[in-house]
């Protein structure tokens, strides 16, 4: 009997085989990280979101730039808070596993590293995003959007920094 696969059906196969055996490769790396700091920085990155889009922040801006009138504040649903938290964590990851691939042990390196990710692969999707033509106020969303995940990458890479120092230091016992 043949396969009744599709050939997309099949390539995500293999993709998804690939992305297992690159994971398998990670698996040294991942062992080595401070798992509690990578958690708690992906955290404070969400948690810096809650802060950054209330409404004595850039709430109101960010609200009124996607087309809601002044004042009104669109409803939450579980979707606004359990995708945002993933994302940051697996931000939170993948600088995790830069830093660590790239050795940098400096305050500077580290918080360039993050800048360059921010800047490179977050602003610059936010910005992709933004020109979208049903967009009102693209750089304004680019400015609040884009602006939160640079800081917040740099939040992540300052406090994966800091768990590097906690580790390296020696103990006094």
């Amino acid at each position: 009997m043949a396969s009744s696969s599709t050939p997309l059906e099949r390539g995500s196969s293999r993709m998804a085989v690939g992305f297992l055996q690159f994971g398998a490769r990670l698996k040294p790396y991942s062992s080595r990280m401070k798992s509690f700091a990578t958690l708690g920085a992906g955290l404070l990155y969400f948690l810096l979101g809650a802060l950054w889009y209330a409404p004595f922040a850039f709430g109101p801006a960010f609200n009124e730039a996607l087309g809601y009138a002044p004042g009104v504040v669109p409803p939450n649903t579980p979707a606004m808070f359990i995708g945002p938290f993933v994302g940051c964590l697996a931000a939170a990851v993948g600088l995790a596993v830069l830093i660590r691939w790239t050795r940098f042990s400096a305050l500077r390196e580290v918080l360039l590293l993050s800048a360059l990710v921010a800047t490179l692969f977050s602003a610059s999707a936010v910005g992709i995003d933004a020109v979208a033509p049903n967009q009102r106020a693209p750089m304004t969303l680019w400015l609040i959007v884009g602006g939160y995940h640079f800081v917040g990458q740099l939040l992540v890479g300052g406090v994966l920094w800091a768990s590097q120092r906690t580790r390296a230091a020696p103990s006094n016992r």
